[in-house]
């Protein structure tokens, strides 16, 4: 039909800071909360104060655009914390960085402690799916399938595009039997 839909993520769990992750995560989402709400909010322009004030309330609409819950408005203040936070760390120790690992691990459970709050259905099952992840003694939650699927999940956007392309290529080329058994 000759339309041309942009790429919408792109190995976000790899990223090394939350500014990182949100230019890699739902691209087209990140890029309109950008351009129609932190811009003409004042974007960084105003000041060190505005700008916190302008990530915190674009990451609170952000999560509102979501759903009208508790649970997303956290969500959103989450990544406007961390977003700022990040920001103001540039800003203070321009000269410090985090090992590549470090930023990595901080990121992900940065991104990771949000999407619960993000996928309960009230704060209350929010907040007891956090109890039930290790701080309390030893966690339930935690299984050696659990972490498997994790670190699958996040090594598998390690994997440089063109082995996705030559794999997806292979399988075209095969029977239909043969792609039907491997996408099974």
């Amino acid at each position: 039909l000759g339309y041309q839909l942009p790429q919408n993520f792109n190995g976000p769990y790899l990223a090394l800071s939350l500014q990182d992750f949100w230019r890699r995560w739902h691209m087209t989402l990140s890029r309109w909360l950008r351009d129609y709400l932190y811009i003409p909010l004042g974007g960084s322009r105003k000041g060190r104060a505005k700008t916190y004030r302008n990530i915190m309330i674009t990451m609170l609409l952000g999560g509102l655009w979501h759903g009208a819950s508790w649970t997303f408005v956290l969500w959103g203040g989450i990544h406007g914390t961390a977003l700022s936070a990040e920001r103001f760390a540039r800003e203070r120790l321009p000269g410090f960085r985090l090992p590549a690992w470090a930023a990595w691990l901080v990121t992900f459970n940065v991104v990771c402690v949000a999407w619960v709050f993000f996928r309960a259905p009230d704060l209350h099952t929010a907040f007891a799916v956090l109890g039930g992840l290790g701080l309390g003694g030893p966690s339930p939650l935690v299984t050696l399938p659990l972490v498997f699927l994790v670190v699958a999940s996040v090594a598998i956007q390690a994997v440089p595009r063109e082995w996705w392309r030559d794999a997806e290529a292979w399988l075209v080329a095969r029977p239909v039997a043969v792609q039907g058994i491997a996408v099974g």
